[in-house]
């Protein structure tokens, strides 16, 4: 269902995260950089720059973690490595409907990094990464997430539907079926002589019995 009303729709479909995106929705920008930093704490201060003319509205955000002057981490989580990423929210101009938009963004990154085995110092680095993002229509991704989330609920709606009718009718069919069309395998038919139905439940009940003591040697663990 996503799929084809973002066909009817003509939204694009980008190497983007998310990959749906119009006017007034946000994208990720993740950095290729690293940093060496105690468990995965970091904060970034990004700022968002367009090739060409600029998009008034636009904003960038990033992480805001905040520390002390110590942390009580495990050893473990004295050395990590996260991603860094930055949101760029844009602005739902119809204008940029259908557009192309390329651009930069640059960010301050501040992290407490561990030194020797109990002290840690805060440190700074800058990184930049370039992107360029297809838009559809305003509010795309917004749009696409509804469609989706309601295609996933009429599904699951439908499956419901589905196994309870099949309940009922299985029910129906159990009911409405002559009491003997089905017989079980390990019944004798009623209508032996007695000293032939009394032999057949003896070789039944020596059957299960042989099979019973199979099942126990399989299991040396269990002993009576």
């Amino acid at each position: 269902m996503p799929v084809a009303v973002r066909h009817l729709n003509g939204w694009a479909l980008g190497d983007t995260d998310p990959p749906v995106l119009g006017p007034g929705d946000t994208f990720r920008v993740s950095f290729p950089d690293k940093i060496d930093c105690v468990n995965s704490t970091w904060s970034g201060a990004p700022v968002v720059a367009f090739d060409g003319a600029p998009v008034p509205g636009a904003a960038a955000s990033s992480n805001s973690a905040t520390w002390g002057a110590s942390m009580s981490v495990k050893s473990s989580q004295a050395h990590t490595a996260p991603t860094l990423w930055a949101d760029v929210k844009l602005p739902p101009n119809p204008d940029l409907q259908d557009r192309e938009l390329a651009g930069t963004v640059t960010m301050q990154v501040r992290y407490p990094q561990a030194v020797g085995p109990s002290n840690m110092q805060t440190r700074e680095t800058t990184v930049t990464k370039k992107f360029a993002v297809r838009l559809s229509k305003v509010n795309a991704w917004r749009s696409f997430r509804t469609f989706w989330w309601a295609g996933l609920c009429a599904s699951a709606v439908l499956a419901g539907m589905a196994g309870v009718g099949f309940a009922q009718l299985a029910a129906r069919m159990k009911r409405d079926s002559p009491p003997d069309l089905v017989e079980s395998l390990d019944t004798p038919p009623a209508d032996l002589p007695p000293d032939e139905l009394a032999r057949v439940r003896d070789e039944a009940r020596a059957k299960a019995a042989g099979e019973d003591e199979q099942d126990r040697a399989k299991r040396p663990w269990e002993r009576r």
